[in-house]
Parts: structure tokens; C-alpha cells; sequence
């Protein structure tokens, strides 16, 4: 919500491994989306799921 100035989940870097900024919620540090927080490595257990439900498509 970039309005509200809230973050809801936040990996920036992903490529870096256990380098990467990893949150859920605004962080507490200089920035609220995580950025530069180098923290991935903090978790000792990290799976993301993301799950979709199928939409119906119009007829054209």
C-alpha cells in the first residue's frame, strides 16, 4: 500500500542468496520495504507459496 506507506511482504535482492532483504510487514529499520537489511540469512526455514485461483474468462 504505497499510499498508507505500508508494506505487506518485501524480498528485494533475491538474488543474493542469504544477503537478501526478506519482510513481511513495515520494517522497523531506516526503511520501511526491508531494502538493505541483508537479513535472509536470519530465517532457518524460508518457502514461499503463493497460490492463485482460476479466473473465468468471458466469452468473446
Amino acid at each position: 500500500n504505497t499510499k498508507g506507506k505500508q508494506t505487506l511482504f518485501s524480498l528485494n535482492h533475491w538474488g543474493m542468496g542469504d544477503g537478501a532483504d526478506l519482510g513481511i510487514g513495515n520494517s522497523e529499520g531506516s526503511t520501511r520495504d526491508w531494502t538493505f537489511t541483508k537479513n535472509a540469512g536470519d530465517y532457518s526455514s524460508k518457502r514461499l507459496r503463493v497460490y492463485v485461483r482460476p479466473t473465468h474468462t468471458p466469452a468473446q
